[in-house]
C-alpha cells in the first residue's frame, strides 16, 4: 500500500506542475486552435498570433478550407474565399506590376489573416474565462496531497471526497491497483478520524462505501422517488438489482446506470441502519453483496453521454436538413439567437448542437477502443467536459435568463 501511496503522490505532484500550461474548457475551440497551430507549424516559424500575409499565401486550398471551417465561416463564405485562393496566390507570388492589383491581393490575404487572428483572440478569451476551473483543479490536488501526507488532516471527511478523489485518479491514468490501495488508505483514515470502532475491515469498507453512495444519490436526485416507491411495495432479490433498474427505466428517459446506483444506494443505506443497531454479520455480508452491483462512474458517464446524443438526434438531423453550420453556434451568443427569433429554449438547444456532434464522434471512437487504451482515458476526460458544457447550457433554461 505504501508504494501505491507514494506513486500517487508523485503523479499528483506532476499533475500540479502540468497545470501551469493553460488548457481550454471548451472542447471545440481547443481542438480547432490546436489544428490551426499544427497547420502553420509546418509552413512558418512565426508564432500563431503573429502570422503575416506571406504565411497565409503558403497554405494549400485544403488547409485554408479546414481553417475557415474551424473559425465558423459558412459554406458559402468558404467557397467564395477558397475559389479565389490559387489564382490570387499565383498573382501575388508573380509580383504583378499593377499597384491596384497588388493592393487587392494584399487586402484579400489580409482578410483571411484577420479571420484567423479573430479566432485566436476568442481562444485567448476562453482561456481567461476558464482560469478559475483550473485553479479549482490545483486546489483539489493540493487537498489530496495534504490528505495523503499529513497524518492529522481531517479533510477526508468532506462529503463525496472519496468518490471524487477516486474519479480524479482514474481520469488521470492512475493504475487500478494503486487506486484500490489508496481507497483502502482513505477508508482507514476516515475510520481513524471518526474514532469509530469497527468489527472488521469489511465493516469499515462497507460503512465508507454506503456513506459515499448515499451522499451522491440522495440529494437532488429525481430518481430517488421512483426507487422509494418501488422498494416500498416489492420484496427485493439482491441478484435482480440490474434487471429492476432496467424495468424502472422502461418507457422513460432515465439513465439505467444512474437508476441502478440509486437503487443500490437506497437499499444499502437502509440495511446499514439496521446493521448499526446490532452488528449482525449476516446483514453486513448482504450489504456487501448489494454494493457489488454499483456501476462504475465511467459507465454512468458514457450512459449519460449516449442519452444526450439520442435526445438531441432529431434536432441535429433537422439542422443538417436545413444546411445549418452547426459549428458556428459555439461562438454565437444566446442573445444573438434570440434576436433571430428563437425562443430561449431553442437558442440554448442550438448552442448545444456542437457538443452533441463531438459527443457522438467521441462515443463512436471509444466503442472501438479497449478501456485500458490511453486514448480511451483521454476520451473519457473529453466526454466529461462536453457533458458538463451541455448541462451548463441546459441549466440556463431553468434560470430563464438571457445569458450569452
Amino acid at each position: 500500500m505504501e508504494e501505491s501511496i507514494n506513486n500517487i503522490i508523485n503523479e499528483l505532484t506532476k499533475k500540479l506542475s502540468s497545470l501551469d500550461e493553460a488548457s481550454q474548457k471548451s472542447y471545440s475551440i481547443r481542438h480547432g486552435y490546436n489544428t490551426i497551430v499544427k497547420i502553420f507549424d509546418k509552413i512558418t516559424i512565426t508564432t500563431i498570433d503573429s502570422i503575416q500575409i506571406e504565411d497565409i499565401v503558403r497554405l494549400t486550398p485544403d488547409e485554408l478550407e479546414e481553417i475557415l471551417t474551424i473559425t465558423g465561416k459558412t459554406r458559402d463564405e468558404i467557397n467564395k474565399i477558397v475559389l479565389k485562393f490559387n489564382p490570387n496566390k499565383i498573382l501575388f507570388e508573380g509580383n504583378t506590376n499593377s499597384a491596384i492589383k497588388q493592393k487587392e491581393l494584399r487586402e484579400y490575404f489580409d482578410n483571411i489573416r484577420s479571420i484567423i487572428l479573430g479566432f485566436i483572440n476568442r481562444y485567448s478569451e476562453t482561456t481567461a474565462n476558464v482560469a478559475e476551473t483550473f485553479e479549482k483543479q490545483r486546489r483539489d490536488i493540493n487537498k489530496y496531497l495534504r490528505i495523503l501526507t499529513e497524518p492529522n488532516n481531517t479533510e477526508v471527511l468532506e462529503p463525496n471526497l472519496v468518490s471524487e478523489m477516486e474519479s480524479f485518479l482514474a481520469l488521470n491514468g492512475i493504475p487500478a491497483k494503486d487506486r484500490s490501495n489508496v481507497l483502502g488508505f482513505l477508508n482507514k483514515k476516515i475510520i481513524d478520524t471518526l474514532s469509530v470502532e469497527q468489527s472488521s475491515d469489511l465493516a469499515a469498507d462497507v460503512k465508507v462505501k454506503v456513506e459515499n453512495l448515499y451522499k451522491r444519490y440522495s440529494i437532488n436526485n429525481e430518481y430517488l422517488k421512483t426507487v422509494m416507491d418501488y422498494v416500498e411495495n416489492e420484496n427485493i432479490d439482491v441478484d435482480e438489482i440490474p434487471s429492476i433498474a432496467i424495468d424502472l427505466c422502461t418507457n422513460t428517459d432515465y439513465s439505467i446506470p444512474k437508476m441502478n446506483n440509486t437503487l443500490v444506494a437506497y437499499l444499502a443505506a437502509g440495511m446499514y441502519s439496521e446493521y448499526a443497531k446490532d452488528n449482525d454479520e449476516n446483514l453486513l455480508n448482504i450489504i456487501a453483496d448489494i454494493l457489488k452491483f454499483e456501476v462504475p462512474d465511467k459507465i454512468e458517464l458514457l450512459s449519460d453521454a449516449r442519452q444526450i446524443v439520442e435526445a438531441n438526434k432529431d434536432a441535429y438531423m433537422h439542422a443538417l436538413a436545413n444546411n445549418e453550420n452547426v459549428d458556428e453556434y459555439v461562438n454565437t451568443y444566446t442573445s444573438t439567437l434570440l434576436d433571430r427569433g428563437y425562443s430561449l429554449n431553442e437558442a440554448i438547444d442550438k448552442k448545444c448542437l456542437p457538443f452533441i456532434v463531438s459527443l457522438s464522434k467521441l462515443i463512436e471512437k471509444m466503442d472501438k477502443l479497449d478501456s485500458d487504451d490511453p486514448e480511451y482515458k483521454e476520451g473519457l476526460d473529453n466526454v466529461k467536459i462536453l457533458v458538463e458544457l451541455y448541462n451548463e447550457q441546459q441549466a440556463k433554461k431553468i434560470q430563464g435568463k438571457r445569458i450569452a
